[in-house]
């Protein structure tokens, strides 16, 4: 197998991996959020789960990645693959175009404010606590 093919199927194993994760995520926490008729919010809520937690580890593994920690195989399978289709910025577009179609304002500005802010937060900390942690040595 070439190494074009193996990059491409680590690509797509991981997005299915990732995508089954997402729908599973978003089953538990619909199940627990759907009490109330706040459909929109909800889905909003599991958009920014999803994005915040997938930076987090996006960030971990990229601070693993560039410190040689992992093959550009498993960087592309868990990193571009997994957790690029396990995180969903097409659904962030939606979730705020619909608020912006229904005018919800404050509702969009904290959606969109907290959702970039907060993912390259966790980005962040997942890059420096994956980064440190390997910086220490094994005893």
């Amino acid at each position: 197998m070439s190494s074009l093919s193996k990059d491409v199927f680590s690509v797509f194993f991981g997005a299915i991996l990732g995508t089954y994760l997402r729908v599973q995520l978003s089953v538990v926490v619909y199940g627990h959020l759907l009490q109330s008729n706040q459909t929109l919010a909800v889905a909003m809520i599991v958009t920014l789960l999803v994005n915040v937690l997938g930076s987090f580890l996006l960030g971990a593994l990229w601070a693993v990645h560039q410190r040689k920690g992992v093959s550009g195989l498993v960087w592309r399978f868990w990193g571009i693959g997994m957790l690029g289709a396990f995180t969903t910025f097409s659904a962030y577009a939606l979730d705020a175009f619909i608020a912006l179609q229904w005018g919800l304002w404050g509702v969009l500005s904290v959606y969109m404010i907290g959702s970039i802010v907060l993912s390259v937060i966790a980005c962040t900390i997942g890059y420096r606590t994956l980064a440190a942690v390997q910086r220490t040595p094994v005893a």
